[in-house]
C-alpha cells in the first residue's frame, strides 16, 4: 500500500487495511526529503534491491542516514498530534474550494471518495470540456500551482493513468487539475486561488496557439519572421543539440526574458514535452505578443516526425553537434 499521501492527515492503521506492505515518506508530513519508512508484516518473502551491509535489518545496504531518521520520526510525531485538529480544519477549508469552483464553473465534476473516505487537502476536479494544461498555465500565471497529473508526471502532457484507471475518458482525464493544500494553506489563500481560477476560466490569452509538430517545416525554421525558443533543460540540449538560430532560455524565470522577445515575428517556443513552453508561451502571450506558437507534443515529437531534419539544420548552418 501506498500510504504517502495519506499518512499523518486522516487515520492509518495496517491491521484495518489488512496490507502486507506499507510505505511512507518524510517529505509529505514536513519532515526531510529523501526519508521514508517501510512497514512489512512479515509473511511475504521479498528481496532487497541492493546488497551490502546489513545495518537495516539487511533489508537495505548502506549507511543510515541519523538526521533523516530522527526528523522523519520528529516529524511522524508532530503529525499525530495535530491530526483531529488539521484534519477538521482542511475538510473546512476543502468544502470552502468546492463550494467555490462550483460557483464558478457549473459544469465541474468533482473525482472524490464517499464522505469520509477522503484525502482532505487534495481535490481532483474536472472541467469539461476545457483544457487543464490551459488552466495550468493560466493559473501558474498568477503564481498558482497544480496540476494534471502526480508530480512524478508533471513534465508530460498526457492523461493521468490514475483518472484513466477510474473509468473516466482521456478526453475527461485531459480536463481535470489537482489541487493539494497543506499545513501552511489559509483562507486568504483559498479566496486567491478562486480569484486567480475565475481569471483563468476565461480562456487562452489572444495569440496563443499550439503548433502541431509536423508544421515546423525547415521553411519555417530557417525564416526570418520566425523567433525560435528552445526551453529545454540544458542536460537535454547536451543529449540533443538545439536548433541553429534558436535562443537557449530557461523555463525558470521566462517572464525575465519577454521584453527581449520581439513583436513583430512569430514566436515558436519548445521543450522536450510541451509543457514547460506552453506555460511560457501562456506568460507571453498574456503579455500580448500577438503571435506566439507552442509545438504540441515538444522537442521529441517534432524529432520523431523529423528524424533527421535536426542534423540537416546543423550542418547546414556549419554549427557542430555537441558530442
Amino acid at each position: 500500500t501506498d500510504a504517502v499521501q495519506s499518512y499523518g492527515k486522516i487515520d492509518t492503521q495496517v491491521d484495518e487495511i489488512g496490507c502486507e506492505f506499507l510505505t511512507l515518506s518524510a517529505h509529505k508530513i514536513n519532515g526531510p526529503k529523501g526519508a521514508g519508512a517501510l512497514y512489512w508484516r512479515g509473511n511475504t518473502p521479498w528481496t532487497p534491491l541492493n546488497f551490502g551491509g546489513g545495518q537495516e535489518r539487511t533489508l537495505r545496504a548502506g549507511t543510515e542516514g541519523v538526521h533523516q531518521i530522527v526528523g522523519l520520526g520528529a516529524a511522524a510525531q508532530l503529525a499525530g498530534q495535530r491530526m483531529g485538529s488539521e484534519y477538521k480544519r482542511m475538510i473546512a477549508l476543502r468544502k470552502r474550494m468546492i463550494d467555490g469552483i462550483k460557483s464558478l464553473y457549473s459544469d465541474v465534476q468533482f473525482n472524490e471518495a464517499g464522505a469520509g473516505c477522503q484525502m482532505p487537502g487534495t481535490i481532483s476536479a474536472t472541467f469539461p470540456p476545457l483544457s487543464g494544461l490551459s488552466l495550468l498555465a493560466g493559473l501558474d500565471c498568477h503564481h498558482v500551482c497544480v496540476s494534471i497529473g502526480s508530480a512524478c508526471t508533471a513534465d508530460r502532457v498526457e492523461p493521468s493513468h490514475v483518472i484513466l484507471g477510474m473509468g473516466m475518458s482521456e478526453k475527461h482525464a485531459l480536463s481535470t487539475i489537482r489541487i493539494s493544500m497543506g499545513s501552511t494553506t489559509t483562507n486568504k489563500d483559498t479566496g486567491y486561488f478562486l480569484w486567480a481560477l475565475k481569471k483563468s476560466l476565461k480562456g487562452d490569452p489572444e495569440g496563443l496557439a499550439f503548433l502541431p509538430p509536423e508544421h515546423l517545416t525547415r521553411e519555417r525554421v530557417l525564416s526570418d519572421e520566425t523567433f525560435l525558443i528552445d526551453l529545454r533543460m540544458r542536460y537535454e540540449r547536451l543529449l540533443s543539440p538545439s536548433m541553429p538560430g534558436a535562443e537557449q532560455w530557461a523555463a525558470i524565470g521566462f517572464n525575465k526574458r519577454i521584453r527581449q522577445i520581439p513583436r513583430d515575428k512569430e514566436v515558436i517556443m519548445m521543450c522536450t514535452t510541451g509543457i514547460f513552453s506552453f506555460k511560457a508561451g501562456y506568460q507571453l502571450a498574456n503579455s500580448g505578443h500577438p503571435a506566439v506558437r507552442v509545438v504540441y507534443g515538444g522537442y521529441a515529437a517534432w524529432c520523431a516526425i523529423f528524424p533527421d531534419l535536426l542534423e540537416e539544420l546543423i550542418a547546414s548552418s556549419g554549427d557542430k553537434r555537441i558530442d
